[in-house]
């Protein structure tokens, strides 16, 4: 198993004004007037640490988001796409996006008193879902949520007899670490909605 993917400092990219101050927010608000929350480095682009220099790489990502101000965490899970990057230069970057129409907010977690998590996994250089399944990431929300007993596992099995061509390519995961601590945006591994910068 690899570690090599996600920089994920977790930045908001549109107005300030359109993150609320508390949860439940999603019924007031319409889509297109949140905060989108952004996979992103400091230059606001949406990459990976590492390229994925074969083709398009499907990511199941899991969020957790805590209150500031108290309060039981919120979960929820999402597909995302590492695009192609065709660098193979150890400085290459793989863009990701949403993928599925499962673009989060920090509206919908605890708006601007958010602190956020990040877990994800991805097979390099596929886009196949039938190996690394929405349903692989633990929790049946597709909203935040709370969860009575919240688990950040995920189920994996690999075949026993290694030797078929391929098949390591096919069952050999990476993964992120926690996002990393920022002295501006949070510490800890954990972000936070920046309302200085936006």
């Amino acid at each position: 198993m690899k570690k090599y993917i996600f920089t994920a400092a977790l930045a908001s990219a549109l107005l300030a004004t359109s993150c609320s101050d508390s949860e439940g927010i999603e019924n007031v608000i319409p889509n297109d007037q949140k905060e989108k929350i952004s996979f992103s480095l400091s230059d606001g682009s949406a990459q990976t640490r590492a390229g994925f220099t074969g083709a398009n790489t499907r990511i199941i990502a899991r969020m957790q988001s805590d209150d500031r101000k108290g309060g039981s965490p919120k979960y929820t899970k999402c597909s995302l796409t590492a695009a192609k990057n065709a660098d193979t230069s150890t400085d290459a970057f793989s863009a990701v996006s949403y993928a599925d129409g499962n673009t989060r907010y920090w509206d919908d977690a605890y708006g601007r008193y958010s602190l956020i998590s990040v877990y994800a996994v991805a097979i390099p250089n596929t886009t196949d879902a039938t190996k690394l399944t929405y349903d692989k990431v633990k929790g049946d929300q597709d909203t935040w949520s709370t969860e009575a007993t919240p688990d950040n596992t995920m189920p994996w099995s690999v075949t026993q007899d290694q030797s078929a061509d391929g098949l390591l390519a096919s069952e050999d995961l990476v993964y992120s670490n926690n996002i990393q601590a920022d002295n501006v945006l949070g510490v800890n591994g954990v972000y936070r909605y920046d309302f200085d910068d936006t």
